[in-house]
């Protein structure tokens, strides 16, 4: 086995389980090191889930809070030659969570936030069942006076939590000049490729449940635009070439740096909750996206918020992926994936028609929105010739709006069916999986 080509022993080496490798590496110095390169591949660093109290305890490896990044990242120091892709998620303290946080307890009390039953389908369902309705409303109506006391009796520990929050956003900012130094040390060690950077999830802090999106809405505080500048530079300050990077939950409208860090980047997941934005202001990616645009092979934009508004998302890729004069062109762009956004038929036409060398789209759960009345079939119908395949996934929907001129302007919603004979349009259609079909060219260009 020693004398095995060492491309050989990798490819072996991928097929056994963690803990398989994990005893390899006490074998001898050439097994460990083959073992630890697949083992410290990823290196994950994420803030705690839960806060129980502010004494430190137990708990899963590189759980670290970002005030305190510079001593945790001397313990992965020795296996950082290893790391090719990096989770970027600690623990940020962010300022004004607790008054989020009273203004969440107060919506339960005012507008009863998520209801645990549905009354109007109980009150439905049990009509012949006077015992079982009486059942449900009183259940319904504890769980009311219990929100109604949460905001009152939950005080003084938020007042407590405020001031914990204090001192560790006190640290954050003292501590930001050394966390960078550190960073740039251990960029240096790795072979980086790819970088994924996500907000820190709380569950609970001292036995107050928080609302899991309770810190992806607010911009103004948000550290993952830190973060970004942050990593941008210390990529840049210790020569890392990324190729991949993936952003969570981010406003998009706050990427406007050309960080030359990713000059070499070749794929590009943007998930973001957040599409506020003023058209005025011109496109919101041309910026951010200009120093790799000559690499960029795969882009993902992904709209996270299920509660989709009729405001968000239209005109979507005019208005991220324009300059004043024209759509940006990407001369290797390869494959495009968009989810859950909105999208003005023809600001997606004259994207895809920009791109030279385009071999493949998907869309999933996509809204089209024309005044024009263009739907998917028309969309299909002007699909540049260099795209060989696409897909069609999720539920979609064609959105016509009446003409504006008509006093009782509104919006006609129709849901496309994937299984709809596309081979008038050159097209043939195939399941791939359970709502999601691939399309193929009948004859290619």
């Amino acid at each position: 086995m020693d004398r095995m080509p060492a491309e050989l022993r990798q490819e072996v080496l991928q097929h056994l389980d963690k803990g398989s490798l994990k005893a390899l590496r006490l074998a001898n110095k050439s097994w460990a090191s083959d073992a630890a390169s697949l083992l410290f591949q990823v290196l994950r660093i994420y803030g705690p889930d839960k806060l129980k109290s502010n004494r430190p305890g137990p708990g899963p490896p590189r759980r670290v809070e970002f005030g305190k990044l510079h001593q945790a990242l001397p313990e992965v120091a020795p296996v950082a030659q290893y790391v090719k892709s990096l989770v970027f998620a600690p623990g940020y303290y962010r300022q004004g969570h607790w008054d989020d946080y009273r203004e969440y307890l107060q919506d339960q009390v005012v507008n009863g936030g998520p209801e645990p039953i549905e009354v109007m389908d109980v009150e439905d369902a049990c009509q012949d069942d006077k015992a079982e309705l009486e059942r449900y409303r009183r259940i319904w109506a504890a769980e009311l006076a219990e929100r109604q006391a949460r905001p009152a009796k939950e005080e003084p520990q938020i007042v407590q939590a405020e001031q914990v929050w204090a001192l560790k956003r006190q640290e954050q900012q003292q501590n930001q000049e050394v966390i960078e130094r550190a960073l740039v040390e251990l960029l240096r060690e790795m072979i980086l490729e790819d970088l994924e950077i996500r907000p820190w999830v709380i569950q609970q802090y001292q036995g107050l449940q928080f609302l899991r999106g309770l810190d992806d809405d607010h911009r103004d505080s948000s550290p993952i635009q830190e973060y970004v500048d942050m990593l941008a530079r210390c990529l840049h300050l210790s020569g890392r070439r990324l190729t991949k990077l993936h952003l969570h939950n981010y406003h998009l409208e706050f990427l406007q740096e050309p960080y030359s860090a990713l000059a070499h980047l070749r794929h590009l997941r943007l998930e973001t909750r957040h599409l506020g934005y003023n058209p005025a202001s011109g496109s919101i990616l041309s910026t951010f996206l200009q120093p790799c645009r000559a690499a960029l092979e795969h882009m993902e934009v992904i709209y996270t918020c299920r509660n989709y508004q009729e405001s968000d998302g239209v005109a979507t890729l005019r208005t991220l992926l324009a300059d004043e004069t024209s759509n940006l062109g990407f001369p290797n762009l390869r494959h495009l994936y968009l989810e859950n956004l909105m999208v003005d038929t023809q600001a997606l036409v004259e994207f895809l028609t920009a791109q030279p060398r385009l071999l493949s789209v998907e869309f999933r759960s996509v809204r089209l929105m024309s005044p024009l009345g263009w739907g998917w079939h028309a969309l299909v119908m002007a699909l540049p010739r260099t795209i060989e395949y696409w897909y069609a996934s999720g539920i979609l929907y064609e959105i016509f709006l009446t003409p504006p001129a008509l006093p009782d302007r509104r919006r006609e919603y129709k849901e496309w069916s994937q299984n709809t004979d596309l081979s008038d349009a050159g097209w043939q259609g195939v399941h791939t999986g359970i709502r999601r079909r691939r399309f193929t060219r009948l004859i290619k260009p």
